[in-house]
């Protein structure tokens, strides 16, 4: 194995180590606030390792698997770490803050996804319009595809099961990925939103270059709504709890972040959530023929439905009819 390769291999096992303290100082109830950031900021750096091994020595490579199965497991501890802190273990208690955090702070929503239709919009027209620069955003092999006109995501029916666990994780890495990078100014989280908006643009703008864009619409159909709201929202997370840390004094910061870190963790566990559903209607509805285009279109407008509509009500309305 390259040197570089293996410099960064230990690095994240140096990481991982970090990890498994902080897991046992968590579970021993001796964590302060500032402990959770670093551990988020290292975290951050551990997925961000493990992404570029992944895209450089594939899903296959033994220590690839062996840091994706540490990922799993640090994603939960994170996540559970938070769960049970200041009255957090009550599931109405998390329904009531997740809820007000949304209708008390709609404009950041906005925000983001003002930011996502905007680079969507962009990523479209350079898909359409400047096939020269489609380069920069998707790799050759995956354009080679397109004008092929080859669907590839039919792949995902030969192992439905395993593709929903590897799309899921895929997801929410990503998600968590998006929330962790609200840290970095407040416009990290925002930068990914952009990144994936591009991207997901671009796709579609050279597919319907390339006459493909009807296969790729009813695939995404039955999933993508929701899939794109959630990350939407884990967007939404990031830049809720960004705000304290950059307000003065700094010293003050740890007092400051914890009410809206805990309010966006809430919010990240209901994304992850959604993922786990997107990515089950991705790999047993998307690719197969046992519903119809217009079927798979109204399940996933249904599911993106739901989740707003749940999301965006507002509870202290119901609490007052009650």
């Amino acid at each position: 194995m390259e040197q570089k390769f293996q410099k960064v291999i230990d690095q994240s096992y140096d990481e991982i180590r970090e990890l498994s303290q902080w897991v046992q100082r968590s579970n021993q109830k001796k964590n302060s606030i500032d402990d959770d950031l670093e551990s988020f900021t290292l975290f951050d750096r551990f997925l961000s390792n493990f992404y570029y091994l992944r895209e450089k020595l594939g899903s296959k490579n033994p220590e690839v698997k062996r840091l994706y199965s540490k990922v799993q497991y640090f994603t939960i501890q994170l996540l559970s770490s938070q769960r049970d802190k200041r009255g957090l273990k009550s599931s109405k208690g998390m329904v009531e803050i997740y809820k007000n955090v949304w209708s008390e702070n709609i404009y950041r929503f906005y925000l983001v996804l003002a930011v996502f239709l905007v680079s969507s919009l962009m990523g479209f027209q350079v898909g359409v319009f400047g096939e020269e620069y489609v380069i920069l955003i998707l790799p050759q092999e995956f354009m080679e595809l397109i004008q092929d006109r080859y669907s590839w995501f039919e792949e995902i029916r030969k192992n439905p099961m395993g593709n929903c666990i590897s799309i899921g994780m895929n997801n929410i890495m990503v998600s968590i990925k998006v929330f962790l990078l609200g840290a970095l100014f407040g416009i990290g989280g925002l930068g990914i939103v952009f990144y994936n908006g591009i991207l997901i643009g671009a796709v579609f703008g050279y597919c319907y270059q390339n006459n493909m864009d009807h296969l790729l619409a009813e695939f995404v159909s039955c999933h993508g709504f929701l899939e794109l709201s959630l990350i939407i929202a884990s967007g939404f997370a990031s830049i809720h709890y960004s705000k304290a840390i950059f307000q003065k004094p700094f010293s003050e910061m740890g007092q400051r972040i914890r009410k809206p870190l805990e309010e966006s963790i809430i919010i990240l566990m209901v994304v992850i959530f959604g993922l786990s559903i997107a990515a089950f209607l991705e790999a047993f509805i998307s690719p197969f023929d046992y519903f119809l285009a217009e079927q798979k279109l109204i399940i996933g407008i249904g599911a993106a439905t739901i989740f707003w509509v749940l999301t965006l009500t507002n509870l202290k309305k119901i609490n007052i009819k009650h």
